[in-house]
């Protein structure tokens, strides 16, 4: 009995400790934030660009078992990439990517003893600023692209972090463009570490956002053979693996480059066609500024997706700065869209998902040899067997009409959505520049002939 009396005190002690213990880190964490805060004003007015508001500096307090991040998102080849792990464990990193086949490439797995206290400490501007274990990777021995570091604690918690590695060549006539600056905004880690991204802040209530160097970011990216558990709402990396492999089997070849590279006016000299993909929402004014020099020049521009330049980022040294909610305010965006992307984002159709009527027999026959007599509507349904009870056509998510000043666009085709739908346009210029837009972040979903039969027309014209 007493035997039994002691054990249960000790359990007793135990269980108060824990939630003692419990109180603390919510304490510490609260306390953190507050002690920290400050507030820096920004201004950028001396570069030519638009003053920005106020944020909050926070310095939030990280508990997890476990933290690992790369210094930054994107790497130019042969840029050393610094990987950062914060644990009292033994962590397992595996380094991978998904080859041309589709399927898990791994190139080194390795176990790290980490010894680095247990809590670190997020920073607004300047990421996690605790002691961590650096670990050097090469990326000149990985080669360009999306790759993954995946990290696991010996119980068994495991996380993802992509990086991608851009060319320091242009070699290809056709140029796919990775969203990593929507990626940068969209950052899963929230969910993970509780970092701030652009949709989810803590302090700051502010449009604007900023991402420094040293800011854990997640994303898991899944091989082709598993594609039957990809979310049916991605928009970002494995959503645009699918427009890769898409435009593989129709027999284009193609490199791909990060936002960043758009920024480079150089990328564009020898470049015949510029692909965007499911969600580049994010843009620099110099990146818009290049794609209009593109096509003024001749040049011929595929969207794949919606949502397209509705924000507006700005980069300086270990950070990347995002703000505003539309772009239509200012003069160079504004251009843009009216005359070089015909459509902008509405939220009339969030979340809702619906085929296209067509409204342009004649160009889609003349223009992108598609017989679409006697067809009503295309892009039905889902090429993805798990989302056929949640995806009803490739108009949706998010989807871009066809602005009214918009001048020179023929609207080929339009979304049954209720709120009005995707609008499906097309423009020729005068230069030889054409622009072919989808205005809709569930393309990617398509298994209709037809629309397949569209894009590859208009790639296969633009590339002779």
């Amino acid at each position: 009995m007493r035997l039994k009396t002691l054990l249960f005190f000790v359990v007793l002690s135990l269980l108060a400790s824990f939630a003692f213990y419990e109180q603390i880190k919510s304490g510490i964490k609260s306390f953190s934030v507050a002690m920290f805060e400050r507030v820096s004003d920004w201004s950028i007015a001396s570069k030519g660009e638009q003053k920005f508001k106020a944020i909050a500096d926070e310095k939030l307090l990280v508990l997890n078992d476990f933290v690992a991040f790369t210094n930054k998102l994107v790497f130019a080849a042969g840029d050393e990439i610094l990987l950062h792990l914060a644990a009292r464990d033994e962590l397992l990193v595996t380094i991978f990517n998904i080859n041309a086949d589709g399927l898990e490439k791994q190139y080194s797995k390795t176990k790290y003893d980490v010894r680095t206290p247990s809590f670190s400490i997020y920073s607004t501007f300047d990421g996690i600023i605790t002691p961590t274990r650096k670990v050097s990777i090469n990326s000149t021995r990985l080669g360009t692209g999306w790759f993954g570091i995946r990290v696991s604690d010996s119980k068994g918690t495991s996380i993802e972090i992509p990086i991608y590695i851009d060319s320091n060549v242009i070699e290809k006539k056709i140029l796919f463009v990775e969203s990593t600056d929507t990626l940068l905004a969209y950052n899963p880690a929230y969910n993970t570490f509780s970092v701030p991204n652009y949709y989810f802040k803590n302090l700051d209530k502010s449009e604007t956002h900023v991402v420094p160097y040293n800011t854990p970011i997640t994303y898991r990216q899944l091989a082709l053979k598993s594609m039957e558990e990809i979310s049916c709402t991605d928009h970002l990396i494995n959503s645009d693996a699918i427009h890769r492999k898409n435009l593989k089997n129709m027999g284009f070849d193609f490199q791909t480059v990060s936002d960043e590279k758009l920024d480079n006016p150089d990328t564009f000299k020898d470049v015949d066609i510029i692909i965007f993909g499911t969600h580049n929402e994010y843009w620099t004014i110099k990146k818009a500024r290049n794609v209009m020099n593109f096509v003024d020049n001749g040049g011929k521009v595929l969207f794949l997706g919606g949502n397209t330049a509705w924000r507006r980022i700005y980069r300086e040294a270990k950070r990347t700065w995002i703000h505003g909610a539309g772009l239509m305010n200012d003069p160079t965006f504004e251009k843009l869209i009216r005359h070089y992307l015909g459509t902008y984002y509405t939220s009339t159709d969030n979340g809702t998902y619906a085929e296209v009527s067509v409204l342009d027999e004649d160009v889609l026959g003349a223009r992108f040899s598609q017989n679409v007599s006697g067809v009503s509507v295309l892009g039905e349904g889902t090429a993805f067997k798990h989302c056929e009870n949640k995806i009803y056509g490739i108009s949706g998510h998010e989807t871009d009409e066809l602005v009214d000043s918009s001048t020179g666009f023929i609207k080929l085709a339009k979304g049954n959505n209720e709120g009005g739908g995707a609008d499906i346009v097309y423009k020729s210029f005068s230069s030889g520049g054409e622009i072919l837009n989808f205005g809709s972040l569930s393309l990617w979903h398509n298994k209709d002939p037809i629309i397949f039969g569209l894009i590859q027309n208009f790639l296969e014209k633009a590339n002779k």
